[in-house]
């Protein structure tokens, strides 16, 4: 059968070579921003220069710290990738003196102890400066609704 027919698959294989186009089916110029004319779905993403679609995240997840966009779901994965971490959520907050900041809550891996300087470290030569948490706030489980998402308003201060 075939992707897409009745009783088939519903996406075509991992070697199936896929094209991102603007509106109007314009090849993407790598590093620019568009807007289909389709269906808005609020995702983001950036082009390398071999039209690879790296997705940042939502538009609606992205925060403006100092004026230089940031995307938790990127200091996320940077964070998820140590070995003392089990899960992480970044959320902002308000701050008195930066306006908003970024907090990251933390759920140890069984055994681990988190290092608060040593993570921070690790966004800082991973990703710009801005990105950087502020505070690592250690935590039993991140709260969680009956589907299992993570409640990411029960997290901010």
């Amino acid at each position: 059968m075939r992707p897409g027919s009745p009783g088939g698959q519903s996406r075509p294989s991992s070697s199936t070579t896929r094209r991102v186009t603007p509106c109007g089916g314009l090849p993407a110029v790598p590093g620019s921003a568009w807007r289909s004319a389709g269906v808005a779905t609020g995702d983001l993403g950036v082009l390398d220069d071999e039209g690879r679609l790296t997705v940042l995240g939502r538009d609606d997840d992205m925060v403006v710290i100092g004026g230089e966009n940031v995307y938790p779901g990127q200091v996320e994965d940077v964070l998820a990738e140590h070995p003392s971490v089990a899960e992480v959520a970044v959320v902002d907050e308000e701050d008195a003196a930066y306006g908003v900041r970024l907090v990251a809550h933390v759920v140890p891996a069984p055994g681990a102890r988190v290092d608060e300087a040593e993570l921070q470290e690790l966004v800082r030569g991973t990703l710009a400066r801005f990105a950087v948490p502020r505070e690592v706030r250690v935590r039993d489980e991140l709260p969680r609704n009956a589907t299992g998402k993570v409640l990411r308003k029960e997290l901010r201060g």
